[in-house]
């Protein structure tokens, strides 16, 4: 089994962990929606889709929110040795 690599330089910080915890979370809640969207627009009546037609607009913004977390736990500060403007001389 190959053990996920934790050796990055901000995979330890606050903003990591919390932008992880609530990208996972978006997830989730995007998954849910999406499943109870497609089961009720397959196999409910015509008053549960309308209400499922009004539900997919917050799972696009669950998944919009995840989408903006993983960027954010994904981004990395830049190191005083890369910044490009001191060392373009």
């Amino acid at each position: 089994m190959e053990k996920f690599d934790e050796t990055g330089p901000n995979t330890h910080t606050r903003r990591y962990k919390v932008s992880s915890s609530i990208a996972i979370g978006a997830m989730i809640v995007f998954a849910i929606l999406s499943i109870l969207l497609l089961l009720s627009l397959v196999f409910g009546s015509d008053a549960i889709k309308v209400t499922a037609d009004k539900a997919l607009p917050w799972s696009l913004v669950a998944f919009a929110v995840a989408c903006v977390a993983m960027i954010v736990a994904n981004k990395r500060t830049p190191l005083k040795d890369d910044d490009p403007v001191e060392n373009s001389q």
